[in-house]
């Protein structure tokens, strides 16, 4: 532990104090419970909501929701045993920018060719002179919109809501408006931009933006895993092999053995 734990954010210090293993639990518990599982939570809605038109990936939830309290139960741990050089003077902070990271990695890896759309349409509204990206005024929604230049800090409506489900509804219409007549693929991405902005006539949702980009390009993920071996059409998501986190917590005896054990190594042993 290490010699002085006020340097850390006082929220952690009943945590860091405890000196055994029943007491240490209990605070981590009421530390899991008070200040990290609802603001996790959020930031992992706020991130896919984002990212998707909807919450029907329930699964990404679940998988980035697990990833990012066993990244906090680590950290504190480590913390605890003095493994961090580092204090943690902003608890709250830290649990936000865990599960940003978790949402980052979970993106990046089972998502690659949408985020690098999404990321390339992101640099070239804040680039290109013509257009831009800002954060709605409305706090509860606390959404990106965007949009020409001249628009920067409206607010949308009803209007770019009705457009991107008629594009749904009758996709070669708007996309035949979109193109004015010639191939829409051959279009750039900034010109595609420019046609869907002025088409609308208002500011629209980044994330609808993406995907109605996305679906006019094509641009799909590939299955996570396939057991296509065949060339059939077979194709599976495998579940998580790793031990989910509220699982670990169930079993607080084999695991509080299992950690105690874990402390009487030597500090390198216990490190690797």
């Amino acid at each position: 532990m290490p010699s002085d734990v006020t340097v850390n954010d006082v929220i952690l210090q009943p945590f860091l104090l405890a000196l055994d293993s029943a007491e240490s639990q209990r605070q981590l518990m009421i530390l899991l419970s008070e200040h990290a599982e609802a603001r996790m939570r959020g930031i992992i809605l706020a991130r896919l909501r984002s990212y998707f038109s909807s919450l029907e990936q329930s699964e990404d939830f679940e998988d980035l929701y697990s990833e990012s309290k066993t990244r906090l139960l680590t950290y504190l741990y480590e913390l605890k045993e003095g493994l961090r050089t580092t204090p943690c003077e902003d608890f709250r902070a830290y649990v936000a920018a865990i599960a940003h990271n978790a949402c980052h990695d979970h993106f990046r890896q089972m998502y690659p060719t949408r985020t690098r759309l999404l990321k390339k349409i992101r640099d070239l509204l804040q680039a290109h002179p013509n257009f831009a990206l800002w954060k709605s005024k409305d706090q509860n929604k606390g959404e990106w919109l965007c949009g020409f230049h001249c628009w920067r800090g409206q607010s949308s409506s009803f209007i770019s809501t009705a457009w991107v489900r008629r594009f749904y509804e009758k996709p070669e219409t708007v996309i035949e408006a979109l193109s004015s007549g010639s191939d829409i693929q051959s279009l750039g991405t900034d010109d595609l931009l420019a046609s869907i902005f002025k088409d609308i006539g208002e500011p629209i949702n980044l994330t609808d933006v993406i995907n109605v980009v996305s679906d006019i390009r094509g641009v799909k993920d590939a299955p996570v895993a396939s057991l296509d071996a065949n060339g059939s059409n077979l194709s599976l998501r495998l579940p998580d092999s790793n031990v989910r986190v509220d699982s670990v917590l169930e079993m607080r005896e084999p695991l509080m053995q299992i950690w105690q054990g874990l402390r009487e190594l030597p500090r390198d042993q216990f490190r690797a």
